[in-house]
């Protein structure tokens, strides 16, 4: 990888922001909040994704969408939500408070001479209304964000070596993302075949807020998105079973490393998937609705925060929405629905409020752009584009499936005895195997209504959480004969990481040699090339020469140039730009005269077996030894083993950023 510094800097930014946040908050909130650790961090991650995808849908309505507009309405819900405000006392009140709170801060560390920001500022009371029972000891949250630390470095640096695989990149699928990507710029939502744009819209907002161009936004997001699902994974199994850490660590290691016994195409586990993302915030709405009160006590809140949750998990993927977070819902409504009649009635609420409302939009627009709605659900659940290629297995996938369905009938029966002797404890478990159940025994089924390759994708997250349960039933037969072995919590900790991680690791490499295929060296270098010229140069300053099918990337960037253009007609209109350079005039009223600033050109190797047309790469190569025999200023911008670019500056000091500056 010849660009490593910009795949890992908008994930770096993103972080920073997110502490940046956090701290802020710590110094201007005078009301803990009684959730802590993964509980705490994972609850606002989710809703803040909800609300700006919900927000910014509404603002392509109105032609408003605009990352300063998205940031502006995202602030606004973190006063109202992030800093914990009571819904019982004035508004007023409580910013004056918080004002007067930071004023006296900020006075008395100037007196004092202190630094404003020090760790022992950021600490506050415990909530005295938190009960015993949902107290847990403060090395435990350490070791909670240790791992979750720990877990979201391993998975996002196992995927980055999948990029050795990579066939996504530049592939005619990858163009139509990006064009995705872009079209939400020009405030386009609505029927993009085969595609929710929920997911599209946080890697338009990512790419801005970090500062990253649309193309490796869109090759890094899917490393974030499994970072994250990682994560995700190892809190929900560790509330399922009742903080148990080895299981839920099994969990996160086994969806991260155990890619010979998981469906996941090889050469496009780097690939973000929408899948992926709507189950990042689909697990943690399962979790809510089988522990209500780990989201909010109020109903009305609760049912409120909800409907964002399921509102947006349909925005991103109508497969997850429907077939795995509603049947999931309903079976835990049936399970729990006499403890917790008030809050389950109102999660199905929400969810039937978010699907009625998010069908009545795209019914509205289906009228409105004369387009077929029923034919645009199908393609939702029903994907062209995707396929399973998976030699990593270390069996046909049709006999590793065979497996886990014998596994997943092995803990519904232990789930069923271990409930009725604990329903509370073990409801979560026996909803989940009940699921597993009908998940993996839907394969059975020879008329599927859905894509069996977006079944594979799923299954590669619900498999981990089959491990996970197994482990944690395994462990509570133990305790049924008093078994169970009790360990010191870092102890446990550091010897349950060390050693999963190291099976999990050596038990992949194996499988490694098995893939038949590496990486386009040439793509990499088209868009290593790209973001050099992007990251460095103003937008819609330059032009860029190359192939018809690289237009895509130039949307809302630059001007783009094709190669016939660019052989039969840019010597001549370079002349013309030459002769009147210095008449302004002259331009105001013959503007098609007017070159960029600077014009890249790609020229291919023949070794690149890019260009089948070589004779075309020939004349690109003799018209710029023409330019620079007419005296142009032309330099190598990018000089790879396949692929080289040359920068022709038609106005010096216009164009790069550093030289406008300086």
């Amino acid at each position: 990888m010849l660009y490593i510094s910009s795949m890992f800097i908008g994930p770096l930014r993103l972080v920073f922001f997110v502490l940046f946040i956090y701290i802020i908050k710590q110094l201007i909130s005078f009301r803990r909040s009684n959730q802590r650790g993964l509980d705490y961090f994972i609850t606002r991650i989710v809703m803040f994704l909800s609300v700006i995808i919900i927000v910014s849908m509404g603002l392509t309505q109105f032609n408003a969408f605009d990352l300063l507009v998205c940031l502006s309405i995202l602030f606004g819900f973190m006063i109202l939500v992030f800093l914990n405000l009571n819904s019982k006392i004035p508004l007023r009140f409580q910013f004056l408070k918080m004002r007067k709170r930071l004023l006296i801060y900020t006075v008395r560390n100037f007196e004092k001479h202190q630094k404003l920001v020090r760790l022992q500022n950021l600490e506050k009371k415990i909530d005295i209304t938190k009960t015993k029972e949902d107290r847990t000891t403060a090395i435990d949250y350490m070791w909670q964000n240790i791992l979750a630390v720990f877990i979201a470095l391993l998975t996002f640096f196992s995927r980055f070596y999948f990029f050795n695989f990579d066939t996504f990149t530049l592939s005619d699928l990858w163009y139509q993302k990006i064009e995705n990507i872009t079209d939400l710029t020009q405030q386009n939502w609505f029927f993009h075949e085969g595609t929710m744009m929920g997911e599209y819209l946080v890697m338009n907002v990512y790419a801005g807020l970090t500062g990253i161009t649309n193309t490796i936004a869109l090759k890094s997001f899917g490393l974030i998105e499994s970072s994250l699902l990682a994560v995700i994974l190892f809190w929900f199994t560790y509330k399922l079973t009742s903080k148990k850490l080895i299981p839920a660590l099994v969990t996160s290691l086994s969806f991260t490393l155990l890619y010979p016994l998981l469906p996941l195409n090889i050469n496009l586990i780097s690939q973000h998937k929408s899948i992926f993302l709507a189950l990042v915030l689909g697990i943690p709405a399962i979790m809510y609705t089988l522990n209500p009160t780990s989201l909010r006590k109020d109903l009305k809140v609760y049912m409120r925060w909800m409907f964002y949750l399921f509102s947006a998990i349909f925005l991103i993927d109508l497969f997850v929405a429907i077939f795995i977070v509603f049947p999931f819902v309903l079976i835990i409504s049936i399970l729990n629905f006499r403890r917790d009649k008030a809050y389950l009635t109102r999660a199905l609420g929400a969810y039937f409020a978010a699907l009625l409302v998010v069908f009545l939009i795209h019914l509205a627009a289906a009228y409105v752009l004369n387009y077929d709605l029923i034919q645009f659900i199908n393609s939702n659940l029903y994907s062209y584009t995707s396929y399973t290629y998976t030699p990593q297995l270390i069996l046909p996938w049709e006999e590793l499936v065979i497996y886990y369905q014998v596994a997943s009938l092995a803990c519904l029966l232990i789930s069923i005895l271990l409930y009725i002797k604990s329903p509370n404890r073990f409801s979560g478990s026996l909803a989940l195997a009940v699921f597993l159940n009908i998940f993996l025994n839907s394969y059975r089924i020879k008329d599927l209504i859905v894509d069996i390759d977006l079944l594979n994708e799923t299954s590669a997250v619900f498999i981990p959480l089959l491990f996970g349960l197994s482990l944690f039933l395994l462990f509570s037969v133990f305790e049924v004969f008093s078994f169970y072995v009790r360990w010191n919590f870092n102890l446990k900790a550091i010897i349950s990481t060390i050693v999963i991680s190291a099976l999990f690791i050596s038990f992949a490499r194996n499988t490694i040699d098995k893939i038949p295929f590496r990486k386009n060296l040439t793509k990499e270098q088209i868009i290593e090339a790209y973001n050099e010229i992007d990251s460095k140069h103003l937008p819609y300053s330059y032009g860029v020469v190359n192939t018809q099918n690289n237009s895509v990337i130039s949307e809302d960037s630059h001007y783009f140039i094709s190669y016939d253009y660019f052989n039969n007609s840019y010597l001549k209109k370079d002349s013309i730009y030459a002769i009147h350079k210095e008449s302004p005039d002259y331009f105001k009223q013959n503007p098609e005269s007017v070159l960029p600033a600077s014009t890249f050109v790609f020229v291919y190797d023949e070794k690149s077996k890019l260009i089948k047309n070589q004779a075309l790469q020939n004349q690109v190569k003799n018209n710029i030894e023409r330019l620079k025999a007419k005296g142009r200023e032309i330099y190598v911008f990018y000089d790879g083993s396949l692929v080289k670019v040359y920068e022709i500056v038609n106005l010096p000091r216009q164009s790069n950023i550093k030289e406008l500056l300086y």
